[in-house]
């Protein structure tokens, strides 16, 4: 049961990376002070705001939309991959994400 827990908490996760980066653009068309007080980063500060009246850190929100931007396959395959292993936990999935990344650089 634990492991369906996390995984369930995976894709969540995952889905939240989707929406935060989609606040850029859902908030580009919302009126706002801030916009007028920081006119050239008025996308990002909304998105910050946004972010932080929801209790989301940047941190845990850039790790959201890191695993949004692997696609759904290869998201469900390291899934698989590490819970057929001996440590199949967010810290252990998100770890063998950031190796992948680190890689492909």
């Amino acid at each position: 049961m634990q492991d369906d827990v996390t995984e369930y908490h995976l894709y969540a996760t995952r889905q939240m990376g989707v929406i935060s980066s989609n606040l850029e653009k859902a908030s580009a068309g919302r009126p706002s002070i801030d916009k007028e007080i920081c006119a050239g980063s008025a996308h990002i500060f909304s998105k910050t705001n946004e972010l932080e009246n929801a209790g989301i850190t940047p941190r845990r929100a850039y790790e959201a939309e890191k695993l949004a931007e692997l696609s759904a396959d290869e998201f469900a395959e390291i899934i698989e991959r590490q819970r057929r292993g001996d440590n199949f936990t967010k810290t252990a999935v998100m770890k063998e994400i950031k190796k992948q990344w680190r890689q492909s650089y």
